[in-house]
């Protein structure tokens, strides 16, 4: 998993999918400064649980350990790590 897209409603669903790919945990945990992957898990529940909204789109890519998520619809991004 590099990236995907899907809509706000679906976005939590796929998110806790991809977090238990062991390629997913595995790039998290070997990027700089990372001890666990609780804290970066964490928040991304929180935004796709409380700041997304359902009909907007959301590309969401990995690259070396960032969860970059662009809202392509509001033309907006935000990043993990």
């Amino acid at each position: 998993m590099k990236e995907f897209t899907t809509d706000g409603a679906k976005l939590e669903k796929k998110l806790e999918e991809v977090l238990n790919y062991p390629r997913v945990q595995e790039e998290l945990l070997n990027s700089e400064g990372h001890k666990d992957n609780s804290n970066v898990e964490h928040e991304l529940m929180n935004f796709a649980k409380n700041e997304t909204k359902k009909t907007d789109m959301y590309k969401v890519e990995l690259k070396q350990g960032r969860f970059d998520i662009y809202n392509e619809t509001a033309h907006s991004r935000v990043f993990f790590e």
